[in-house]
């Protein structure tokens, strides 16, 4: 009886020792496993970094219409048909009024004429937050 309990301690301590072993090697897997999936991580991250800054670049490249619009004034066919020139079009703006300043069609700020080495030009008075350079920086 007592070789057989000695054969089932046997038994046991080398299943324990088996087991940590098992133990021991599970872990190093799993902890080469982490190593991997941190440096994937940090590739991908590494990666989406540069296709934003990529895309950040391509973005900040395209170019756009900007208009500015003077007023408006809505006329029948009859009378446009009738312009000649030096005909006059009055506008819905008053002379000093701020004017619509537009980016591909969409308002996005208020401002008023300046003459600059005998061109006109446009200062800026006011910015549309939705559509200011900061907030869609932001964004992207």
């Amino acid at each position: 009886m007592n070789q057989t309990k000695d054969i089932n301690l046997n038994t046991k301590e080398i299943i324990q020792t088996n087991n940590k072993k098992e133990i021991s090697k599970n872990q190093s897997i799993i902890n080469n496993n982490n190593k991997s999936n941190d440096s994937l991580i940090l590739q991908k991250k590494s990666k989406e970094s540069s296709e934003s800054l990529l895309n950040k670049k391509f973005i900040d490249n395209i170019e756009i219409n900007i208009t500015v619009e003077l007023g408006q004034k809505k006329i029948t066919i009859k009378e446009l048909l009738s312009l000649s020139q030096n005909s006059i079009l009055v506008l819905d703006k008053l002379a000093g009024e701020l004017l619509n300043i537009f980016a591909n069609g969409l308002l996005i700020a208020y401002g008023e004429i300046v003459m600059l080495h005998n061109k006109y030009g446009i200062r800026i008075t006011n910015i549309i937050n939705n559509y200011s350079y900061n907030n869609l920086n932001n964004n992207v």
